[in-house]
């Protein structure tokens, strides 16, 4: 009798222990978009001109690339500084998912191509990838830039 008992409850830790495995191999939760996030910083009185000088970028290459499901979305976000060393422009860059977000750069910089000239590259523009062949403006600098990816909880 307790030889059966003894063997039931290893049976059942064994069933726990199992369920708890299978659990951690299955979170709960999963992957969504991939965002590329870029902080910069303008000095004051430069925030318009910063503005104009992304709009046509932003208008035209990441309104193409979003056609052509390069990109998903962006999103250009304006906030006031904390400190003189703090960022005041956010702006993010959508991709559906890692794959596309590595094949973007090249994608984004073949649209920027198209757009403003084969014999421009993307490099001089607005921060994150493949940024727009247009005007250096000054008082702005890259405050930093991460590629996160979102996390939607399963029920």
């Amino acid at each position: 009798m307790r030889y059966a008992i003894l063997l039931s409850r290893l049976l059942v830790g064994l069933i726990i222990l199992a369920g708890r495995t299978a659990n951690a191999a299955d979170p709960n939760y999963k992957y969504g978009t991939v965002w590329d996030i870029s902080l910069i910083q303008v000095e004051a009185g430069h925030g318009d001109a910063y503005l104009d000088s992304i709009k046509s970028y932003y208008t035209t290459v990441l309104e193409l690339a979003i056609k052509r499901d390069v990109v998903k979305s962006y999103k250009i976000l304006i906030g006031s500084r904390a400190n003189s060393q703090d960022w005041d422009f956010m702006i993010m860059t959508e991709y559906p998912r890692w794959g596309s977000f590595d094949s973007g750069i090249v994608a984004l910089d073949a649209i920027a191509a198209q757009v403003y000239g084969a014999n421009q590259k993307a490099e001089g523009g607005p921060p994150g990838p493949a940024a727009a062949a247009m005007p250096a403006v000054q008082g702005w600098r890259v405050y930093g830039n991460k590629v996160l990816q979102e996390v939607h909880f399963q029920q």
